[in-house]
C-alpha cells in the first residue's frame, strides 16, 4: 500500500495575509521559518501552534515507513 502525504506549503506572509482554517490533520508548511502546524479544521492557521521535534516523531511513529514526509521534511529544512 503506498500513502502520499501532500503539504499545503506558503510564505510566512501569505499565512498571515490569508489565515485559512486547515483541515483536521492538515500539514502546513511555513516556508519562511520551515516550520509545521496541524489543522484541527476549526482553528485559524495563525491560532494554531507550530509542531514540535516530538509531534514530528509521533507522526513518523503512526505513518512509519509507509511516508517519505518525515525524510522530505528533514532534506528541506537543510535544502530550502
Amino acid at each position: 500500500m503506498s500513502v502520499t502525504i501532500v503539504i499545503r506549503k506558503d510564505s510566512e506572509e501569505r499565512w498571515v495575509t490569508l489565515n485559512p482554517i486547515p483541515f483536521q490533520g492538515e500539514l502546513c508548511l511555513n516556508t519562511s521559518n520551515k516550520k509545521i502546524k496541524c489543522g484541527d479544521g476549526f482553528n485559524n492557521w495563525s491560532d494554531l501552534p507550530y509542531l514540535n521535534d516530538k509531534d514530528i516523531e509521533d507522526l513518523k511513529n503512526e505513518y512509519g515507513n509507509e511516508t517519505d514526509f518525515l525524510s522530505s521534511y528533514e532534506h528541506y529544512k537543510i535544502n530550502p
